[in-house]
C-alpha cells in the first residue's frame, strides 16, 4: 500500500487487517504519523481499496506510526493501539457514538419593572405562575422566598434596603435570574 507523501519517496506503510463483523477493513500506519483507513477489501485483493480516511482519529502518532486493532475490552467496540518509531504507545478505547439530535432547553424570560425600583417591583413572564421565587442580595443572602401565583406578580420591597438584588425564578425544568436595583426612600 502506498501511503507516501507527494514530497517523499518513502511511506513506510505498516498495514493491519481487521475483521469488522465479516467485512475486512485495513488500517495502515505511515511515515508521516497518520493512520490511514480503507474498506472494500473482500473479493478485491488485487483491486483498489476504498480510502475512507487518511487521518484516522485526526491524530498524528509520530514518525513511522503503526497500529493494531481489536476489541480488547470485549465491549463490542473497536479498540486501537498505536505506536511509533520513537517507541511511543497510545491506546484508544472504542465507545458508542453520541446520539444525534438537538436537545431543547427552554429558558423562560422574565421582565422586571420598574428598574430601579422603589417600594414594589413587578415580575412578568409567560408561564411563570407556579414557579419558586427567591430574592437575594448581592452577597447571596436570601431576603425573601415564596411562590409566584400568576404570570404577573407584584413584589413588595418596602422592608428592603437600597442596593443591588437578584430575583430568581425556578421550577423542575428551568431557572432564570435577573438583577435589579432598589433605590429611593
Amino acid at each position: 500500500m502506498n501511503v507516501k507523501e507527494w514530497w517523499d519517496n518513502t511511506g513506510y506503510s505498516i498495514p493491519w487487517f481487521y475483521d469488522a463483523g465479516g467485512q475486512y477493513v485495513l488500517f495502515i500506519g505511515s511515515k508521516n504519523g497518520h493512520i490511514h483507513y480503507y474498506k472494500d477489501i473482500d473479493a478485491n485483493i488485487n483491486g483498489a481499496f476504498t480510502q475512507v480516511d487518511t487521518t484516522f482519529f485526526e491524530e498524528k502518532e509520530g514518525i513511522r506510526s503503526a497500529c493494531t486493532v481489536s476489541d480488547v475490552t470485549a465491549d463490542g467496540f473497536i479498540d486501537m493501539f498505536t505506536g511509533n518509531y520513537r517507541g511511543g504507545l497510545t491506546f484508544y478505547m472504542g465507545k458508542a457514538a453520541p446520539g444525534v439530535g438537538i436537545s431543547e432547553i427552554y429558558e423562560k424570560e422574565i421582565l422586571l419593572y420598574p428598574n430601579p425600583a422603589n417600594d414594589n417591583i413587578t415580575i412578568t413572564g409567560e408561564g411563570i405562575a407556579g414557579m419558586n421565587l427567591k430574592l437575594t442580595d448581592i452577597s447571596g443572602k436570601t431576603i425573601y422566598a415564596g411562590k409566584i401565583n400568576a404570570d404577573r406578580y407584584l413584589l413588595n420591597l418596602g422592608n428592603v434596603s437600597n442596593g443591588v438584588y437578584f430575583i430568581q425564578l425556578s421550577d423542575k425544568d428551568s431557572s432564570v435570574t435577573q438583577k435589579f436595583i432598589k433605590a429611593g426612600n
